[in-house]
């Protein structure tokens, strides 16, 4: 899912502090086209994308490094980048960061069921165990996605006002999170979990984490913050929070931005 779409109802402050850049990855949002070669969604394709768009930036902007803040499963190519090509960054804040995606599937189905249970709602349960694929429905149902919603819908909605994107590219979102969901293959980590794999990065990093996020399970992300090996690392929890901290509460979002740039004093 891109993060485009949403930007006008969230990033006013950060644009009085930055100059935010979005990018809809090969496959999803604006850059979603079924003409899109399949074979072109390898993870190692879109880190190349990932690191050749920074250099465009550095240049187009006059800039040493970047600050990079990656998203959901946009979190992986986050962290690749700055293992790779740390020289890039001035700092690196994985929102709702990707660590193990296995795990993150047990802790899912324990919180819906859950849930479902507190609700006499055993028929979740079934349909989970029937229907794996269901499983984000319930997710969103449940407060794990968006704390105070209970469907994507609102997501649509805002999509539906934004400034960058026609009607007809919102109502492909959905279309390009399926594509991009079914054709991407992973050939840069060989079956390992991103929180295994990276053990160390050579930028200040934070972790963002909303508490009520299963989406991304902030129980992972607090895990993986102590292991992790950085020359500063803190983790940042937004209590209102559920996997979108920087659409449940923009204006604490900014806030902590601006205390990332200051900690090192990197360019804008």
């Amino acid at each position: 899912m891109p993060a485009m779409y949403l930007a006008h109802a969230f990033q006013g402050e950060l644009e009085n502090s930055f100059t935010v850049v979005h990018w809809d990855r090969r496959g999803a949002g604006k850059s979603y086209s079924k003409d899109v070669p399949r074979s072109s969604l390898a993870v190692s394709q879109q880190l190349a994308d990932t690191l050749e768009l920074v250099d465009v930036l550095r240049t187009r902007f006059g800039q040493r490094r970047v600050h990079l803040v990656a998203h959901s499963w946009g979190s992986l190519l986050g962290i690749l980048a700055v293992s790779r090509r740390p020289d890039l960054f001035s700092s690196y804040v994985g929102v709702g960061q990707v660590v193990d995606d296995a795990r993150a599937r047990r802790i899912q189905v324990e919180f819906v069921e859950k849930e479902a249970r507190a609700r006499n709602e055993e028929k979740v349960i079934e349909e989970i165990r029937r229907s794996p694929d269901s499983l984000e429905k319930y997710l969103f149902r449940y407060g794990g996605e968006l704390k105070k919603e209970t469907s994507w819908w609102p997501l649509l909605a805002i999509g539906l006002r934004a400034p960058e994107y026609s009607f007809w590219d919102a109502v492909r979102v959905p279309r390009g999170v399926s594509f991009s969901h079914a054709n991407t293959r992973d050939d840069v980590l060989g079956g390992r979990a991103p929180g295994e794999a990276i053990r160390r990065l050579e930028v200040p990093v934070w972790f963002f984490a909303g508490r009520s996020d299963y989406t991304s399970p902030s129980a992972l992300v607090s895990e993986y913050v102590h292991r992790v090996e950085a020359p500063r690392k803190e983790l940042v929890w937004f209590e209102n929070s559920s996997h979108f901290p920087f659409l449940e509460e923009p204006a604490r979002f900014a806030a902590e931005m601006r205390r990332v740039r200051a900690a090192t004093k990197g360019p804008s």
